[in-house]
């Protein structure tokens, strides 16, 4: 009996923290207006990235800009949300700025060199 009890204990444990670990931070009504306004334009540009198969992936921080390896893009936009709620808005511009061009970057090429693939020898 005490046994079943410690693993369905555990198991509702381990779906909490699931759950947890899935929740997305949402930005603060307080956060700065201008922070605000490019932490949603970088999410908007990035939604359409992902869409098309072309969110970025990082195996390490870029000039330091967020925490943690094998990032992306996403995940360093919930990071710079996180930031603007902390009140690190200088960071959360700067994250959310690089995941914006990126993103844009990513769309630009997909576009400019659309049909490209390898060559047909045969």
């Amino acid at each position: 009996m005490r046994f079943s009890a410690l693993c369905a204990g555990l198991l509702l444990f381990s779906a909490a923290l699931v759950q947890a670990a899935d929740e997305k931070p949402v930005l603060k009504d307080d956060v700065n207006a201008g922070v605000k306004a490019i932490i949603e334009s970088a999410q908007e540009a990035n939604r359409q990235a992902a869409e098309a198969g072309l969110e970025w992936f990082w195996a390490q921080p870029s000039d330091g800009m967020w925490e943690g390896a094998n990032m992306d893009n996403g995940k360093i936009l919930d990071q710079a949300i996180t930031m603007a709620n902390e009140g690190k808005n200088i960071a959360a511009r700067k994250a959310a700025a690089f995941v914006e061009n990126c993103a844009r970057k990513a769309m630009e090429s997909a576009i400019k060199n659309k049909g490209a693939g390898p060559s047909d020898y045969f």
